[in-house]
């Protein structure tokens, strides 16, 4: 028994790590995309996404941009999402 409750700690233990997977993957795909949109470097953002978390992220694009980027990436996720059809999947 003890051996069946350390498999299923294990096994929530990977789906959590890769709902986090998930997660990084989208928001780092929707900023490139925001930054691309608006015409300015991905690769500071995606940087700060890595480094520093989203906040961080979002704040370095609201600064390149001249824009609310957190408004911009919650509508920007919210139509790639309606056009694909939910989150990507990771494999």
């Amino acid at each position: 028994m003890n051996n069946r409750l350390k498999g299923s700690i294990g096994s929530q233990r990977e789906r959590d790590a890769m709902q986090d997977e998930r997660e990084f993957v989208d928001v780092a795909r929707t900023l490139k995309s925001l930054a691309t949109d608006l015409e300015v470097p991905a690769a500071p953002v995606l940087g700060a996404l890595a480094h520093h978390g989203i906040e961080a992220a979002l704040d370095l694009l609201s600064d390149l941009s001249n824009l609310n980027a957190s408004c911009a990436f919650y509508r920007h996720r919210a139509g790639w999402r309606a056009k694909h059809g939910g989150v990507p999947i990771v494999h």
